[in-house]
């Protein structure tokens, strides 16, 4: 890379990564982020947010936009309201990185955006002010809006009243009306289209066509690239103290309550367990729109005794080092899951949908139990076979293990991620 200029590497996150700490999208832009920084670059991470500023954190520098419209964005950050308001803060977004490298003096920059907000990245690298060459753009990907908010609105169904679909169909309406030109203008105005699946791949060509220039790289979650010393002794938490049989294997689940997810298939297959006589406790560990409800439905089937519905947790590893079995029940992840990657890191046998990017990710009956999404009889029968067999956990845990320490290495992301910035002219500051 001796013969590249150095330049300067924008990231365009949309959303605040320091306020979004539970969500998907703002940790894989951290994780993005905190790669960067180990290949040698470090990123301006730039977001609407209630209010504007400069704060430098470890994984980047993030450039606060105050929104015009502050009040739709730190309680939304998660909910069928944020994704339409998007348009809002797109063109904002764009004018202050062309201001940014209009003050600069950097004879290179690339603009890194990630899902429908690189649509700012696009349009900030087609007016790049007083740059001595226009940004190369790449574009992250790891759904589309359109599969992303159809399996919102059709997952709503296993959450409990059909009430609970109405703002998820009114989010899809609105996403299809007002944004999804910005999600095609990201994806075909970038010179990458970085995605970590084939799955992605058939997704962006469906909906925009072959001509998409896109690059496949691996990728890994962000506590993987977050990793400092040794394994931490951590307590037991009280809310799995609390459950009862106090000694039975703990099934945990990790993700947002949000109705692509599955979790109301997972409640209707744990009632089906415990009608069945098999011994479990449970932890659900995560935020998102549904939370509340399912904590209802829970309490509903009679399985309030046995099932902690914790809600959001800062630091999840408490959870994960007491579980047996994670179980992952979406109906539609686009790419793989970052959960998942935490559990195989962790060693934890899984039970996950066969949708989309995961089988690529686990081998059904070696590194993983897949079922069909959105089906709570085949997932209720293959956690109860893993839970009746402890031996086979272990197997499972550990081929799990391997599928982490091989496709999911840090190492890996970096350089790929290295060497998609060098192909586009970005050299590493000296």
């Amino acid at each position: 890379m001796s013969g590249e200029a150095p330049g300067r590497l924008l990231f365009v996150a949309g959303k605040d990564p320091l306020l979004e700490i539970g969500g998907g999208h703002s940790s894989f832009v951290r994780a993005h982020a905190r790669a960067a920084l180990r290949a040698g670059f470090e990123p301006e991470i730039f977001c609407a947010s209630p209010e504007a500023g400069l704060v430098r954190t470890e994984f980047g520098r993030v450039r606060r936009i105050r929104s015009l419209w502050p009040m739709t964005l730190a309680p939304n950050l998660g909910s069928p309201a944020y994704l339409p308001l998007a348009p809002l803060h797109i063109p904002q977004i764009a004018r202050a990185i062309r201001r940014f490298l209009a003050e600069q003096s950097c004879a290179r920059a690339l603009i890194h955006g990630f899902g429908v907000w690189g649509s700012a990245a696009v349009a900030a690298a087609r007016r790049p002010g007083r740059a001595a060459t226009a940004p190369a753009v790449v574009v992250s990907c790891y759904t589309t809006l359109n599969h992303e908010t159809r399996a919102r609105v059709e997952g709503a169904r296993f959450s409990g009243p059909m009430s609970l679909r109405l703002p998820f169909l009114i989010e899809r309406s609105l996403v299809r009306t007002l944004v999804a030109a910005h999600e095609r203008r990201a994806v075909r105005g970038a010179q990458r289209v970085l995605v970590n699946y084939e799955a992605v791949a058939r997704l962006l060509k469906e909906e925009y066509g072959e001509q998409i220039r896109w690059r496949r790289i691996p990728y890994t979650c962000e506590s993987s690239l977050n990793e400092s010393g040794g394994r931490r002794d951590l307590p037991v938490p009280d809310a799995i103290r609390a459950l009862s049989p106090t000694h039975a294997p703990l099934i945990m689940s990790l993700s947002r309550h949000d109705p692509r997810k599955g979790i109301g298939v997972l409640l209707s297959a744990l009632a089906a367990l415990r009608s069945g006589g098999v011994p479990f406790r449970a932890v659900l560990v995560g935020g998102g729109p549904l939370l509340e409800p399912h904590r209802e439905r829970t309490a509903q089937l009679g399985l309030s005794d046995r099932v902690a519905v914790t809600g959001f947790v800062p630091d999840p590893q408490a959870y994960l080092r007491q579980a047996d079995l994670f179980v992952l029940p979406s109906l539609e992840e686009g790419s793989g899951s970052l959960s998942l990657i935490e559990a195989l890191r962790e060693g934890i046998p899984v039970v996950a949908s066969s949708c989309d990017g995961i089988p690529e990710d686990v081998t059904d009956g070696v590194s993983a139990d897949l079922v069909p999404p959105g089906d709570p009889e085949a997932l209720r029968r293959a956690v109860g076979k893993l839970l009746s067999s402890p031996g086979r956990r272990l197997a499972i845990g550990r081929r799990g293990r391997e599928v982490y320490e091989t496709r999911f290495s840090p190492e890996s992301f970096v350089q790929a991620l290295a060497e998609t910035y060098s192909e586009l002219g970005l050299g590493r500051a000296a």
